[in-house]
């Protein structure tokens, strides 16, 4: 399922959580927050923006295994709070704010960069 640049991905995955997150994910579980910054190290690092157009500051990958690579580094090193987080970051909210051409769209770029986290998008009410 994988070749050697997914794998040689996983190793950059797996650094990075090694030094970013294992050493702090009990202290932001305990805190009920995790530090903001982490995203924008994961964003530098390639693990987050995956799927984006480098337009809108992702990486413009649109082969989902790199995406699977990071749910099963996240799942090996029990990560949830930040797999959670990273996933509706980068999963959910873009894809939504691109698709759906929202006022909030120019924000896509920040939030790739992991400099900002939406936490809550609202529709319009359904037209009667």
């Amino acid at each position: 399922m994988y070749g050697p640049d997914h794998e040689a991905y996983r190793e950059t995955v797996r650094e990075f959580l090694t030094r970013e997150v294992v050493p702090y994910q009990h202290d932001w579980d305990r805190q009920h927050m995790i530090d903001r910054t982490v995203f924008a190290r994961a964003a530098k690092a390639g693990i987050y923006g995956l799927q984006i157009d480098e337009r809108f500051g992702g990486a413009g990958e649109h082969d989902y295994r790199y995406r699977m690579v990071v749910c099963e580094e996240l799942a090996r090193v029990f990560a949830f709070s930040f797999a959670l987080t990273v996933s509706l970051q980068d999963d959910l909210v873009p894809h939504y704010l691109l698709d759906h051409r929202t006022r909030h769209r120019p924000m896509i770029r920040i939030i790739m960069r992991g400099r900002a986290l939406l936490r809550r998008l609202r529709a319009n009410p359904p037209i009667r």
